[in-house]
This record gives C-alpha cells, sequence and structure tokens, in this order.
C-alpha cells in the first residue's frame, strides 16, 4: 500500500513538473521506478529499458495533460511542434531498437547516459544564465526547419535513452540554435514530448519482456508500477501549466538547474 501511495505522489510531482518546466516529468520518475520495479522482481540488468518504458508511459500522459491547458491557454505552436517532432519521433523510436532493447545496454551504460545529458544541461543553464539580466540582448527567433529537425533529434535520442521525456535537452537546443524564448521553447517542448512519448510507448508495450513477470504487464510495461504514477500525473501536470503562465522565466530556469543537479548527485553516488 505505501509503494501505491510513493507512486501517486511521485505522478503528482513529475506531473507538475512536466507542466511547470516542459520536460516531461522524467527528472522525478527514473529517481522513483527503479526501486520500484527491483520490488516486482525485475533483475538489475533489464532496470534501464523497464524504467525508460514505463517512464516514458508516465511523460505520455503529463505531456498530453500539460497541452490541454496550453491550448486553452493560447499557448500552443503547432508549426514549430511539428517540425520539432518530427526529428524526436523518428530517432526516439530508432535508438530504441538500436540501442536500449540491446543486451549490453545495462544499468551502468544507463547512468552514464543520464550524466552526460544533464551535465550538458547544467553547463548550458550557467552560461545562459545572464539572459535574464537588464543587458540581455534579443536575438531574433531562427524558424529554420534544419534546426528545429535537429532539435528533435538530440531531444527524442536523449529522452530513448534516459526515459526523461527529452524536455532536458529540447528547451536548451531549441533555445540555441532557433533563439527561442524559454516559455515559448516549453511550450514547444510539451508538444514534442507528447509525439516522443506516444510513439516510444507503442513500441514498448508491443515489444517482448526479456524476463518472466508474475504481476500484470504488457511488453515492457509493469501497470501495477505505472498505474498510480499515471493517476498522480493527471492531477499534477495541468496545475503546473497553470502556474509556469504566472511565474518569471528566471524561477523556471532556476528550477529546472535545481532538478538536474539533484539527479547528478544521485547517479554519480549510484556509480561510485
Amino acid at each position: 500500500m505505501l509503494d501505491l501511495v510513493v507512486l501517486f505522489l511521485s505522478g503528482i510531482l513529475g506531473g507538475f513538473f512536466a507542466g511547470f518546466l516542459g520536460i516531461g516529468g522524467g527528472l522525478v520518475y527514473i529517481l522513483i521506478l527503479p526501486p520500484a520495479l527491483s520490488h516486482f522482481g525485475i533483475p538489475s540488468e533489464f532496470i534501464p529499458r523497464f524504467v525508460i518504458a514505463n517512464s516514458l508511459l508516465g511523460v505520455l500522459f503529463a505531456s498530453f495533460s500539460g497541452n490541454i491547458v496550453a491550448l486553452r491557454k493560447k499557448s500552443f505552436y503547432s508549426v514549430p511542434t511539428c517540425w520539432v517532432g518530427a526529428g524526436a519521433l523518428l530517432s526516439s523510436v530508432a535508438v530504441l531498437y538500436l540501442v536500449v532493447y540491446r543486451s549490453w545496454y545495462q544499468e551502468d551504460k544507463f547512468s552514464y547516459a543520464v550524466l552526460a545529458i544533464l551535465f550538458y544541461i547544467l553547463l548550458h543553464t550557467w552560461l545562459k544564465r545572464k539572459e535574464h539580466g537588464p543587458d540581455q540582448i534579443k536575438q531574433s527567433e531562427r524558424m529554420d526547419p534544419g534546426r528545429l529537425l535537429l532539435s528533435g533529434v538530440l531531444g527524442g535520442s536523449a529522452a530513448s535513452l534516459t526515459g526523461l521525456g527529452g524536455g532536458v535537452l529540447l528547451i536548451p537546443t531549441m533555445r540555441s540554435l532557433s533563439h527561442f524564448d524559454i516559455m515559448k521553447a516549453k511550450s514547444i517542448s510539451l508538444g514534442v514530448i507528447f509525439i516522443i512519448s506516444l510513439g516510444t510507448s507503442l513500441s514498448n508495450l508491443f515489444e517482448p519482456s526479456p524476463v518472466q513477470l508474475e504481476v500484470f504487464h504488457q511488453g515492457l510495461i509493469v501497470f501495477p508500477v505505472v498505474a498510480p504514477l499515471i493517476l498522480g500525473v493527471v492531477i499534477g501536470s495541468p496545475l503546473g501549466v497553470k502556474i509556469s503562465l504566472r511565474v518569471k522565466s528566471l524561477y523556471i530556469s532556476y528550477t529546472f538547474a535545481t532538478f538536474v543537479l539533484v539527479l547528478i548527485l544521485k547517479y554519480v553516488y549510484t556509480l561510485i
């Protein structure tokens, strides 16, 4: 019973930050899912692919709820979302089959992939910190399809490798390549994350499980784990979007960086 409550509360927190930060909620899910999945008898060598699969299903519901709110608030950007989403969908599914489903992609490789992406995000946030100051020079947006597709490819690959949803790479990449304001990048990220997580979740549902489980599951999706997570997600995500529309972008960036730092410390500790 306690496990279900923890998963439910984690879903609320992940959903909130999915809407607030535009990152999909995976920052929270990949922290709570490994022990939950181990509790159901999944061996450590298969934990990464199950964590990624169940995290991305949670991300799917978080991004769906967040996008509904964004549509109602008229802060949804369909054209760049489609361009970025096209690159993200292709790369995310390709990485699943070429990397994640392979027997060599085990816990240590998974941790290194997470750390590499998070270190990049933390460095990018630090280098971009002055953009919120009074001397900020606003650059013109660049709606170049090539740049948008490249952002999608990087975000989709990150999502499949880590289960983070892709937003942790999509947001800084779109800001660097296309010069989007963080609020616009966050909104586009939510739309793209829905595309990524829908494609990868369908793949994970039909990917044969590498281990026999006694609990109800389909493919790599373990329903006793992901169901309470999703229930919390649909509560937390709309709230996160609404609050983010009233908060200064500076605070969003700092909150984003803080959670990235927490994850870095966790995975460094795991590897040590």
